[in-house]
């Protein structure tokens, strides 16, 4: 009934995958990025081949998450626990395979801002930063343009953390935001009517539009005639005569492994990775490169940890993995200015840490205002 551990020919990986109904090709699009590492590289390791162990976690409350990891670890017995899960989630999840020591890795967009005082010591996290890159690009604008700040930004699947980030930005530069508008129209027709009693014009203000995709780009389509400038989120890709600012990490565009994943996804899938299938693609470089050292089975939970955490990140496509015990900014960011993605110019790119010298993280650290939605950005 029982099978040793070094007969076991497969190596379970447990993975959370949350659905999205504003973006339902997110949580397919990273596993595919997992299995396209799988299947580019040899999945064969000294105790046999990898399986990659799928469960969905909904909308990807708390209870769920747990239950679910709880199910992979001891029905399916995974050797880890990867997935795509809210930061904050992917904490309360840790809290219970830390009592387990099991090695527990989450990708994320990094839209939530977490103190690691509160991460556990078996959870990894590999992130885009997102949060880090609107408090500096708020940094950067306070500095460099003095136009009055104006916020739009919306109760429509709007995710705070980032427009919190970017006000403390700000904020930390001396500056304050002029004024602040939250929309409330949840459709065209709606946001007409609203933007005829609170238009969006004129060249003496800036305005920061933090806004899901769907609503950027009607309020583009309505407004952007009247804006020559604005801060905008990294993926507008409309075409318009206004200059924007926007800001981004590293994602290494000149590294071979993404020429590799850009490669393979036209191939297997004939289309382009977007920014999900990348961050598949590195959890599936992270758990493949774990997976290389389990040899002693008395240690896999010992040699994954420390497999994740002496990792190189120079071979990580972005650079954007860290660790529990540093939770400062990892990998580069960089503030651009352009008419669109295809016509921009770099501004500033930062290494450092963004934010140890403010005390006014700790608004961002707070659980109780910790609300975000992952994908408002697509």
């Amino acid at each position: 009934m029982l099978i040793k551990k070094s007969d076991q020919q497969v190596l379970k990986v447990g993975i959370l995958l949350p659905q999205s109904r504003q973006y339902p090709k997110a949580a397919l699009n990273f596993l595919n990025g997992m299995k396209l590492y799988f299947t580019i590289n040899e999945n064969y390791f000294e105790r046999g081949r990898a399986e990659l162990v799928v469960e969905d976690v909904g909308i990807g409350t708390e209870s769920i998450s747990v239950e679910k990891a709880h199910k992979l670890m001891v029905q399916d017995q995974v050797v880890a626990i990867t997935g795509l899960l809210e930061p904050m989630i992917g904490l309360e999840v840790a809290k219970m395979t830390n009592m387990a020591d099991k090695p527990t890795l989450f990708s994320g967009l990094g839209e939530s801002a977490i103190s690691s005082a509160k991460v556990s010591k078996n959870l990894y996290f590999n992130t885009l930063q997102f949060w880090q890159s609107y408090f500096l690009l708020g940094q950067y604008i306070a500095e460099n343009l003095d136009k009055p700040i104006n916020i739009i930004t919306s109760f429509y699947d709007c995710g705070y953390d980032p427009l919190k980030a970017f006000r403390l930005g700000v904020k930390s530069k001396g500056r304050s935001i002029h004024e602040e508008v939250i929309l409330k129209a949840e459709n065209q027709e709606e946001l007409k009517a609203e933007l005829n009693q609170k238009p969006i014009s004129g060249n003496d203000h800036l305005y920061a539009l933090l806004l899901h995709p769907n609503m950027l780009r009607q309020v583009m389509e309505l407004s952007s005639d009247q804006i020559n400038e604005m801060v905008t989120t990294p993926f507008y890709d409309g075409k318009n005569s206004s200059l924007k600012y926007w800001a981004f990490p590293d994602w290494g565009e000149q590294n071979s492994l993404t020429d590799k994943l850009r490669q393979a996804t036209r191939e297997y899938f004939e289309a382009e990775p977007d920014i999900f299938s990348i961050l598949g693609y590195q959890q599936g470089q992270l758990v493949y490169e774990a997976l290389k050292n389990l040899s002693d089975p008395g240690l896999d939970n010992e040699n994954i940890i420390n497999t994740w955490k002496n990792f190189d990140q120079e071979t990580v496509l972005g650079r954007s993995f860290f660790n529990p015990d540093d939770h400062s900014l990892k990998s580069p960011i960089s503030v651009f200015k352009g008419k669109s993605l295809n016509d921009q110019e770099i501004l500033k790119v930062a290494t450092f840490p963004l934010y140890s010298h403010h005390e006014e993280m700790d608004e961002l650290y707070n659980p109780k205002n910790a609300y975000t939605n992952p994908y408002m950005f697509f």
